[in-house]
C-alpha cells in the first residue's frame, strides 16, 4: 500500500523546508513506500522542493483546489493530506499506514495528532486550549478512537482511501477561507458511505508551527464563521454544528471583559476555565457566521440586528 502525502504551500519557505526535511527520510520507511507532493499556490517567492519531491505550481486559487490538484497526480492507493507548517515527528508515516492496513481497506480515514511546536510557538494556556477543546483542534473532545466524528477531519494531518477521495469529487473549491472545506469533505463522504468510519492514530504525530495570539485568533474566527456559511448554504442540516449568528453589531461586554482576562493572564501562563477563552473567541466566528449568511442568503432570509 503506496501512501501519498499532498502539501499545499504558500508564502512559507522556512517552515515547508522544515516538514520536509523532517517527511522525506520516512518515504521509504513503509511498506509500498510513499511520496511526497508539493503545489505551489502561487507564492510571492516560488517554493522549492528537494529531490524526490513532486512540485506543482498553480495560480493563487487556495489550499482546496492546491490539494485537489495534488491528488489527482498522486498514484498511491492513500492520501495523506499534512500542512507545510506540520512537521512530521519520526515514525509519522508507519503509523498512519499500519492504521489503514490493520482495518478493512476503502472504509477509514486516519486522524493524526497535531500539537504545537513548542521549540517554535510559545505555547500559552490559551493555545493549549485551542489544541484541545475545538477551536483549533479537539482532541480533548475524542471519547472513542476507532469511530470519530466527521466534524474532526482535520487537513492538517489526515489520511483517506484515494478512491475514496475520487468517489466524491474531492474537496468543494468555493469555501473563500481554509475553514470548513475539510469537514464539507468528510460530510459527504461519511453521508454517502454508511460503513466509513474515521479513526485517531495518536502515534501519527506532527508539529504545528503557527504562531498566534488572542487577536489574531479571532481574526481566523471571523473568516471561518463566514466559511461555515458556506457550509451552511450547502448544507443546511448542519447549521447546528456552526453555532448561532451574532445578531450584536458590536462586541458584548462579556466577550471584551473575557478577552481582557485572557490577554492579561495568558502570557503569565495562568490557566482559565474554558468558558473563559469560549467567551472571547465565540463573538468573531458567529458575526463572520451571520455576516457569511447574509452574503449567501442574498435575498432569502433576513437576520435581525
Amino acid at each position: 500500500m503506496k501512501l501519498s502525502v499532498v502539501i499545499p504551500t504558500k508564502n512559507r519557505p522556512g517552515s515547508l523546508a522544515r516538514v520536509l526535511a523532517a517527511l522525506t527520510p520516512q518515504l521509504n520507511a513503509v511498506p509500498g513506500g510513499a511520496e511526497a507532493l508539493v503545489v505551489d499556490d502561487g507564492s510571492e517567492e516560488p517554493a522549492e522542493v528537494p529531490p524526490g519531491v513532486v512540485l506543482l505550481r498553480q495560480e493563487a486559487a487556495g489550499p482546496a483546489v492546491a490539494r485537489n490538484a495534488g491528488a489527482a497526480r498522486a498514484q498511491g492507493e492513500v492520501l495523506l493530506f499534512l500542512g507545510d507548517d506540520t512537521e512530521p515527528e519520526a515514525g509519522f508515516l508507519a503509523a498512519h499506514a499500519a492504521a489503514h492496513a490493520a482495518r478493512a481497506p476503502e472504509q477509514i480515514a486516519v486522524l493524526g495528532f497535531t500539537s504545537w511546536d513548542a521549540e517554535r510557538v510559545s505555547v500559552t494556556p490559551f493555545l493549549r486550549w485551542l489544541d484541545a477543546y475545538g477551536a483549533q483542534f479537539g482532541y480533548a473532545l475524542l471519547t472513542d478512537p476507532e469511530n470519530v466524528p466527521f466534524r474532526f477531519f482535520y487537513t492538517s494531518n489526515v489520511s483517506l482511501p484515494r478512491r475514496v477521495f475520487q468517489a466524491v469529487g474531492g474537496f468543494d473549491t468555493s469555501f473563500p477561507e481554509a475553514a470548513w472545506e475539510d469537514v464539507e469533505l468528510a460530510f459527504r463522504i461519511f453521508r454517502e458511505r454508511p460503513a466509513f468510519r474515521m479513526v485517531y492514530e495518536p502515534r501519527a504525530r506532527a508539529r504545528h508551527d503557527h504562531p498566534t495570539d488572542l487577536p489574531r485568533f479571532r481574526a481566523r474566527q471571523y473568516r471561518a464563521g463566514r466559511a461555515a456559511a458556506v457550509l451552511v448554504g450547502k448544507h443546511p442540516e448542519l447549521e447546528s454544528l456552526v453555532g448561532a449568528p451574532a445578531f450584536s453589531k458590536g462586541r458584548p461586554f462579556s466577550s471584551v471583559l473575557a478577552g481582557g482576562l485572557v490577554s492579561l493572564v495568558d502570557g503569565l501562563g495562568v490557566s482559565l476555565p474554558g468558558r473563559i477563552y469560549a467567551a472571547a473567541i465565540g463573538w468573531d466566528a458567529a458575526a463572520g457566521l451571520r455576516d457569511g449568511l447574509l452574503t449567501v442568503r442574498g435575498g432569502g432570509r433576513t437576520l435581525p440586528g
